[in-house]
Order: C-alpha cells, then sequence, then structure tokens
C-alpha cells in the first residue's frame, strides 16, 4: 500500500489501519531502535520501545503530512526519538565506562594497565561533557552512535559543513583537555 492509502484506511477503520502501518514498517522501525539500544539493553526494552512508536504514532497519525515526507521517513524519525530517549534514560553518558573484571582475559592487560585504561576512559567522558553543547552533542552522535554529519545535522538542525567544523574544533578541544589529564597528577 501506498502512504496515502494508509493513511486513508488509519482514517476509516484505526485498528486495521494500525496494523497495515506496522506490517509494511515494524521491520523498518525495528532496525532503527535495534541499533540504537542493543547495546545497553536487552530484547524486552528494544520490543517496548517499538510499542511505544507504534502507540505514539496511533495517537498522532493525523499530524503526518504527505507533502513535506512520507510515512517512513516520519515514523524513521519517531523511532530514532523514542530510541534516544530510552538509550538515555537506561544509560547516563558518565556510565558508559565501566571497568569489567574480565577485560584482563580479553586483552591480558596487567591490573595496573586497567586501572589507568579506566582513568582514561573517565577522563575522556569528563572532557566530552566539559565541551557544552551542541559540541557535546555532535562528538556523541559521531563517534558513538557512529551517525554520519548529514544524520547529524538534521537531527541539531544545522548544515553538515558546519557539523564537520564543529567536529574538527571539538576534536581539537578534547585533545588539549586530555593532554592536560596526561600531564596531572597522575601522569605515568
Amino acid at each position: 500500500m501506498n502512504d496515502q492509502s494508509l493513511l486513508t484506511l488509519l482514517y476509516q477503520d484505526k485498528n486495521r489501519g494500525l496494523e497495515s502501518v506496522m506490517k509494511q514498517y515494524a521491520g523498518l522501525v525495528y532496525t532503527i531502535v535495534f541499533n540504537k539500544l542493543s547495546f545497553v539493553s536487552g530484547t524486552e526494552d528494544i520490543e517496548e520501545c517499538i510499542s511505544d512508536v507504534f502507540f505514539t504514532f496511533s495517537q498522532s497519525f493525523q499530524n503526518v503530512d504527505l507533502d513535506r515526507g512520507s510515512l517512513k521517513s516520519y515514523l524513521a524519525v519517531m523511532a530514532t526519538r523514542k530510541a534516544i530517549s530510552r538509550y538515555r534514560s537506561l544509560v547516563s553518558f558518565s556510565e558508559m565506562v565501566p571497568l569489567d573484571d574480565n577485560m584482563a582475559l580479553q586483552n591480558d592487560s596487567t591490573p595496573e594497565e586497567l586501572f589507568f585504561q579506566n582513568i582514561s576512559a573517565k577522563a575522556l567522558v569528563n572532557a566530552i561533557n566539559k565541551l557544552g553543547e551542541p559540541d557535546r552533542e555532535i562528538i556523541i552522535r559521531k563517534y558513538y552512535f557512529r551517525q554520519s554529519s548529514k544524520e547529524i545535522s538534521k537531527a541539531i538542525h544545522s548544515k553538515p559543513n558546519t557539523v564537520d567544523s564543529r567536529v574538527h574544533r571539538a576534536l581539537k578541544k578534547l585533545r588539549d583537555l586530555m593532554m592536560e589529564v596526561e600531564n596531572g597528577p597522575f601522569s605515568i
């Protein structure tokens, strides 16, 4: 079915319309949500987020304007936003650097090396948080969520070349901040 037919069906019979939308776009929504949440949550959270996307859509499908974009893009944006929101509720950025007891087995590091790796990782998180917005968000989206400059520019309402410039400047700031940590009281 095309988007106009799906919207017409939604207006005529909301349950059948929603079922048709879900049949057509469940794969897209699943892929987006899974890619954002799979490394921080289990199947239950992913399924719940997908349900939230379609529930919210069922409550707001009247806002879809096919002159501005497709139903696919509307659901993709909604899924991305819901997944990011769910991600933020599951994990705060400062907690993304756990010291895992099994790390020594994985990379043959000594306990001392693991200690300093953990300090470096936490220092990096603190340095990223010091960047301020929107640089902090851009760096997180670019290197943690692995989003392209085009995707980031849409999310923060900017141009892709502006995002690239901000990434370049933010990386310079991060390098300077990390040099301060390296030369600080815990330097080796």
